[in-house]
């Protein structure tokens, strides 16, 4: 066997490694598509290699013409093989002169395998060339003349390579993607060993023939441009998705104080920003159950932690207030009401609860108190707002109000409810209102 054969070998067994591996990441990968097209041109050039062993390490014309012919019939697939892929990877799917190029090379194929003695290679034509270097011998090549159609078929594939070469340095002024530089200096390098092979089976000088050479290093750059796109792509695609986790994690920070935000405005009231009526319902429900759980053990508690079962309920009543919506403007009420909560504030503790019970109406919870300390503290408060000028109508000068207040303690409420908690202490709001106001009831 020629040495060159089992150069023309090992580059066969490469080249189809080359090919199979792409073959599987398509099938592992179809949305990476350009790994088929690929695959199908390291394929064929792997059979090309195999026809070039055996060319080389032929011993007649009629066993190099077998050879040759093998050659001619994977050149036109080669070529197609390379449009295809660079229809993929410069984006011309719909590029007419491609598609056209295309369906010219299946029928050259075609009339390849229709009319094998057409293209004519038979012994009659011989061409067989001894290649010297200087004074050293390197090989004989037995073969015979391109016929019309084989010289037709590889003027085509000249064509289709010198369009296509246009097209990626079009798309690479446009994208300047080094992947496309290296698939385009795979093509400067096929081109020069095809155009020296034409020229050498042409007879216009002897040298070796550089085709498969030249096909094994378009394949070696290619399929490194493929894994450079790939790599890219996993890079592209890591910090795509690290990006996409660190957002996903801001918006979820946003979305939840978001939440936090939309839960505290639905438990306070719009005007005075203290707890709505919402509110005041659940926080009493749970503060009458943890009333009645230590109420069911207040034997074994010492006396100060039987304090802290006890609470007090206190609804509360702007006596009067409709005069001011009347004479001066809801505007004015409402700077009144405002004012009124920041009065009632700083007259509690913070473990105390204000709620807005509904339009004049204030609730408020006093936790872990006696009823003492409760009447204590809504004494204070009725106290202060009967002495303060709520400075709120402009030229009319400050207004005067009171408070009527309905007093209740947990002890007191049938079973230990928060409804009859709530029932006392209106009974007692409106027993002040009809005993002439600005007082608080705290019995009957």
């Amino acid at each position: 066997m020629h040495p060159f054969s089992i150069a023309c070998l090992v580059l066969t067994a490469l080249t189809a490694y080359t090919g199979v591996y792409h073959l599987a990441m398509f099938a592992s990968r179809r949305d990476a598509r350009e790994h088929l097209p690929f695959a199908f041109i390291c394929l064929c050039v792997s059979a090309y290699e195999i026809f070039c062993a055996g060319l080389y390490s032929s011993h007649s014309l009629a066993e190099g013409i077998v050879w040759q012919r093998l050659q001619a019939l994977v050149i036109i697939p080669i070529a197609m093989g390379v449009l295809w892929f660079g229809r993929m990877i410069t984006e011309q799917r719909r590029n007419r002169v491609l598609n056209l190029l295309l369906i010219w090379l299946a029928l050259l194929q075609a009339a390849v395998l229709a009319f094998p003695e057409r293209y004519t290679l038979s012994e009659a034509l011989p061409l067989i060339k001894d290649i010297h270097w200087g004074d050293h011998h390197w090989i004989v090549y037995y073969e015979a003349k391109a016929g019309p159609l084989l010289t037709a078929a590889l003027v085509s594939v000249f064509a289709s390579y010198i369009y296509l070469f246009y097209l990626l340095v079009r798309r690479y002024r446009e994208t300047r993607s080094r992947n496309l530089a290296l698939i385009m200096a795979s093509q400067v390098v096929y081109f020069f060993g095809a155009v020296s092979d034409a020229l050498v089976l042409s007879g216009v000088y002897t040298f070796i023939y550089v085709s498969e050479y030249a096909f094994f290093i378009v394949v070696l750059i290619m399929a490194y441009a493929l894994m450079r796109e790939f790599v890219d792509l996993d890079d592209a695609v890591r910090a795509s998705n690290q990006n996409l986790e660190q957002k996903v994690e801001e918006r979820t920070l946003e979305i939840r104080r978001l939440n936090e935000e939309l839960h505290r405005l639905a438990e306070l009231d719009g005007l005075t920003g203290v707890y709505n009526r919402r509110f005041f319902d659940e926080y009493l429900e749970i503060e009458t159950r943890r009333a009645r759980n230590e109420l069911r053990h207040r034997a074994q508690l010492r006396q100060v932690e039987a304090l802290s079962m006890n609470f007090g309920l206190a609804i509360l009543d702007v006596d009067d207030f409709k005069r001011v919506n009347d004479v001066h403007g809801h505007q004015a009420g409402d700077r009144v009401l405002v004012e009124m909560v920041e009065l009632i504030r700083r007259q509690i503790f913070t473990r105390d609860v204000l709620c807005r019970y509904g339009g004049e109406e204030f609730a408020l919870i006093l936790t872990k108190t006696s009823m003492e300390g409760v009447l204590l503290a809504v004494e204070k408060i009725r106290k202060e707002v009967d002495e303060h000028p709520f400075a709120v109508t402009g030229e009319a000068g400050p207004l005067r109000f009171t408070v009527s207040i309905g007093v209740a303690s947990f002890v007191e409420a049938p079973e230990g409810r928060m409804e009859g908690l709530i029932g006392i202490a209106d009974r007692r709001l409106l027993a002040a209102k009809a005993s002439g106001k600005n007082r608080i009831v705290a019995t009957g």
